[in-house]
């Protein structure tokens, strides 16, 4: 299989289906477009699907063949393939062409298993690889008219493929189509009220609006690492095959991201490129890559100049574009490029500054000097840098300037630590290798502030993520060290090292309101760090969505490739009900953020700002009850019934916690199915784990309440549940546990609706649809949670208030 060019039509389709496609792609070459098709090709692997999804993300035009095979399976490659298109169309401006479905069968539109986007625009019907024909094929005397017929009809098709290559205009979605009428295009049966499977009137709890709540981490507040992590494969096998077909001549344009997504220029912005190591010792990268780091971080304590992040410049590292698109992409009006050069005590550095407009040359020096204090250049070049630019300075705001040590050795651990959870993905383990290494830098360089801001924030991480697998002891150990490592960063560089004393504050101890003290004094004194941006927002985060959405947004202006902006910028929009700032957010976050995207949570806001789920499971380990939650929100209960019993056979393997959320899957489902002795096994368990387990499991808080109170929904004690649910509320009531007091009004809100209150259950739902509390009018209407008061006419007028779907 070779890579597409960036006009490549890609032909997606099920394996029964490939002698049909292969007559269409002869066709298309026959009418001379080049294409490209290897038979054999039917394999899997790492490689193949990188190279699929590349050549998704770079086509012109995205053609799904569609079928009674694929209409008759719910899972296969090619509907990954289907899912990554629809994803990129959200990135492409409106009125542009990308996808172009074609149909080989009598497959009706309005019962096609396809992802929405492929039915708001229009079909082009081939029979078998040839147009549709009213006449009956074969026969004397009749043959050859329809062959003419069909030749015709084909030639109309291959002319519109390459008109939409040359014009890539949208078709006009098809007349009389409509998507399905049941949230997950399948027949739905009636919702009965739910049987008693206790002695105390037990009724069973519907947990998907909540449970993202108590296993999602907080937003992220780590900075960026080198560059963007590579996405997780896709499981390896295989059951369709793929064609680029490419134009012989490249088109005059081809689909691209819509240009309101690109920042602006802007006249005092700049992009430091990695410097070129030239000393003759391969060792000496860590000192190129020191002194550019510097360089960076000197440049972004100017208020007034817009610094990009060494994230976002190391992207660029060996690329071949030109400085003009760099500048173009980026928004920057200037680049900053050199090499530096080490030899014996001697270091030599050549730096020059050009416009990304038309590559001039603005200013160019060679600093040479006597290597005493490592990375003491950094602070001419800046303030040359400064002066070129006019640039406003401030006597002494170089002071203290200095992030990085003068040890080699502290310097290479510190960029491997810094690196881990990029590489290896956050967990507990890669938190503990990321302590002993920020150990062994403190160790070496006492003085080192960016390592000990590292040190405190992978402490904390820890310290949250262990959560249920530490004991008492240890925990208090780690959180002691987290904090204390915190005030030695801010101590060595106030203001500028206060980020991780707002990262402890917010997430060790839960003190938003200390916490955002800290988050602003960093941004006052970095204004163009784009990471203390982030850690603003994910401060601001507990309630103040708003604020949290212009600190991210602040962010990406600095850094328009912050992944961890751009995906905490995704639950900001979403709870904000701001569909067109979330599926910018999210397109961009699925194929940047890698590890640090959890791909559910994005499923579950997209059902509930717009009822659309994704049509397989996928096993990716983002979450373990992930598929579990897209199941049950999909109404698919067999295949629920199945995921929870297969998380479930080996129950050493999973978390008490995310045992616990397994079993309630397991009870929903056997429920609907109506299988009560199941359901009653599933309970007893629950039952077990919170009343036995869970006090010494050193699980949160929160948690633990929250299990409390599913229990005692469970078992049919509603005055208890209740009761316990307002406690939690009334706890919550501080201003900086907002986020905290909503999330248990939607539980309230759930427990009323579980027992058919239907009143009480409106009156907290009206409160909670007027401000970002994660509820939707899309959930309430489509999610089986609230089956049992959807036709209350009190609930039915939340659904019709248009103040409920509007953006907060």
């Amino acid at each position: 299989m070779s890579h597409s060019s960036p006009g490549a039509v890609f032909l997606s389709y099920a394996s029964q289906d490939g002698e049909a496609v292969r007559r269409l792609a002869e066709a298309l070459r026959g009418a001379g477009v080049e294409v490209w098709f290897d038979w054999d090709e039917l394999r899997g692997g790492d490689e193949w699907d990188r190279k699929i999804r590349q050549q998704i993300k770079t086509c012109a035009l995205f053609v799904p063949v569609l079928s009674a095979n694929t209409q008759s399976r719910p899972e296969g490659y090619f509907r990954l393939e289907w899912h990554l298109a629809e994803q990129r169309s959200l990135l492409i401006a409106k009125g542009r062409a990308f996808i172009v479905p074609v149909c080989i069968d009598e497959t009706r539109e309005g019962e096609a298993l396809v992802p929405d986007a492929f039915l708001a625009v229009q079909w082009s019907r081939l029979r078998q690889g040839r147009p549709a024909s009213g006449g009956a094929a074969g026969g004397p005397g009749s043959g050859g008219q329809a062959r003419s017929g069909t030749d015709e009809q084909l030639t109309q098709f291959v002319a519109q493929v390459q008109r939409l290559l040359v014009q890539p205009q949208a078709a006009s979605p098809q007349s009389g189509v409509a998507p399905a009428s049941t949230p997950t295009g399948r027949n739905v049966r009636r919702p009965r009220r739910w049987q008693i499977i206790a002695p105390a009137a037990a009724v069973l709890v519907g947990l998907a609006a909540v449970v993202w709540k108590w296993q999602r981490p907080a937003p992220s507040t780590q900075p960026d690492t080198a560059a963007a992590s590579v996405p997780a494969s896709t499981p390896a096998a295989v059951s369709t095959k793929s064609i680029a077909v490419r134009p012989a001549r490249p088109p005059s344009a081809a689909a691209e991201p819509a240009q309101a997504a690109q920042p602006a220029q802007t006249g005092k912005s700049l992009v430091v490129l990695p410097l070129e190591n030239l000393s003759p010792d391969p060792a000496d990268a860590f000192f190129t890559d020191g002194m550019h780091e510097e360089i960076v971080q000197t440049l972004s304590r100017l208020g007034d100049l817009r610094v990009l992040s060494r994230a976002t410049a190391l992207t660029l590292k060996g690329t071949k574009d030109s400085l003009a698109a760099i500048g173009q992409r980026l928004g920057v009006a200037y680049a900053l490029s050199g090499s530096l050069r080490r030899g014996g005590k001697q270091v030599r550095v050549s730096v020059e500054l050009r416009r990304t407009a038309d590559e001039g040359v603005v200013w160019q020096k060679r600093f040479e000097q006597e290597f005493k204090d490592g990375f003491a250049l950094q602070d001419e070049i800046a303030a040359e840098v400064a002066k070129v630019l006019q640039v406003h300075t401030s006597a002494g705001w170089f002071a203290g300037a200095k992030f990085m040590t003068k040890n080699a050795e502290a310097y290479e651990l510190f960029l491997k630590a810094r690196d881990l959870p990029a590489t290896k993905g956050p967990s507990p383990m890669t938190f503990r290798e990321q302590v002993a290494l920020g150990e062994r830098v403190m160790a070496l360089d006492p003085n080192f502030m960016s390592g000990a801001s590292l040190l405190s924030q992978a402490y904390t991480y820890l310290f949250t993520s262990s959560r249920g697998t530490l004991g008492q002891a240890e925990r208090t150990e780690i959180a002691d060290k987290a904090k204390r490592w915190a005030e030695r960063a801010s101590a060595l560089m106030p203001g500028a090292g206060d980020g991780a004393l707002a990262v402890y504050y917010s997430m060790a101890e839960q003190n938003p309101e200390r916490a955002l003290v800290y988050a602003q004094n960093e941004v006052r004194a970095l204004p163009n760090d784009p990471n203390g941006y982030n850690r603003l927002g994910s401060v601001a985060s507990w309630g103040r969505y708003r604020e949290a959405l212009e600190a991210y947004n602040r962010a990406l202006a600095l850094d328009p490739m912050h992944v961890r902006a751009l995906y905490n910028r995704v639950r900001v929009a979403a709870y904000l009900r701001d569909l067109p700032a979330f599926e910018e957010a999210a397109a961009k976050s699925l194929e940047h953020g890698g590890m640090n995207v959890n791909r559910y949570e994005i499923f579950e806001y997209r059902f509930n700002l717009t009822g659309k789920l994704p049509d397989g499971l996928y096993r990716y380990p983002d979450s373990i009850v992930g598929d579990a939650t897209i199941l049950w929100l999909g109404r698919r209960f067999e295949e629920l019934l199945a995921e929870a019993d297969r998380l479930l056979t080996k129950p050493g393997d999973l978390r008490l916690f995310s045992r616990f959320l397994a079993l309630t899957f397991r009870a929903r489902a056997a429920q609907r199915l109506g299988r009560p002795a199941v359901t009653a096994d599933a309970v007893s368990a629950m039952v077990a784990i919170a009343e036995t387990e869970a006090e010494s499991a050193g699980l949160p808080e929160r948690q633990l309440q929250w299990m409390k109170v599913t229990v005692l929904a469970y078992t049919g004690r509603k005055d208890e549940a209740i009761a316990l649910c307002r406690r939690q509320i009334e706890a919550s009531a501080a201003p900086a546990q907002t986020s905290v007091r909503w999330g248990w009004e939607r539980d309230l809100a759930l427990i009323h609706a579980w027992f058919g209150d239907k009143r009480e259950c409106v009156e907290v739902l009206a409160r909670l649809l007027l401000v970002p509390s994660g509820v939707t009018v899309v959930n309430l209407r489509l999610a089986a949670d609230w089956d049992l008061v959807r036709d209350d006419a009190g609930f039915q007028a939340l659904l019709a208030d248009p103040r409920n779907s509007a953006p907060l």
